[in-house]
């Protein structure tokens, strides 16, 4: 079931992405939330509010992102795509490998995006 999947995305993935981030970054982050019907259901919507008061944008958000946006950002356009190029070299066959490649794309790659 998609839904339960993004908020247990939300719930237990995300805050261990963002361990390694200053505390500081994390409570002045904001949360973009894309137009997809499982991303903005009520229970999604309400954990947002919870984890980011008035900093979450989205559809039905405090601040909305339109369904199907032609806005896109830099990040729609390069960073993924070259961090998929570099992930998705050869096949991968189990999560942990995918885990063990996106992590290491994303440290050379952020290395390169910030210089």
């Amino acid at each position: 079931m998609a839904i339960c999947s993004y908020l247990n995305f939300l719930q237990n993935d995300l805050p261990e992405l963002l361990e390694d981030v200053p505390l500081s970054d994390v409570q002045n982050m904001w949360f973009k939330n894309y137009g997809c019907p499982a991303h903005y259901i009520r229970p999604i919507r309400e954990y947002l509010n919870e984890e980011y008061p008035e900093r979450w944008i989205g559809r039905l958000g405090p601040v909305l992102w339109p369904p199907r946006s032609p806005d896109l950002n830099l990040l729609d356009f390069f960073y993924w795509g070259r961090l998929k190029d570099r992930v998705y070299t050869k096949p991968i066959s189990t999560l942990d490998e995918l885990r063990h490649r996106s992590t290491q794309a994303a440290k050379i790659f952020g290395k390169l995006w910030l210089w």
